[in-house]
């Protein structure tokens, strides 16, 4: 798995940032957003598009194994 400095280094967004975010301490932008997302093989989804949550998975990107 990454971790979250990979993540965020991959996002080209601080640990830092990343990690405020993760214990719900900061909000991320929707740039952030989106490339925190691309690093991890989700897309956003706009609120009432029919998709359960606020990223759908990228259908392009491979399932994890084991």
């Amino acid at each position: 798995g990454l971790s979250l400095s990979k993540i965020a280094q991959q996002a080209d967004i601080s640990h830092t940032q990343l990690s405020r975010f993760m214990r719900g301490e900061r909000g991320l932008t929707l740039a952030a957003a989106a490339q925190v997302c691309r690093v991890l093989g989700l897309q956003l989804a706009k609120e009432g598009d029919g998709s359960e949550a606020g990223a759908a998975p990228d259908a392009s990107a491979k399932e994890p194994s084991g």
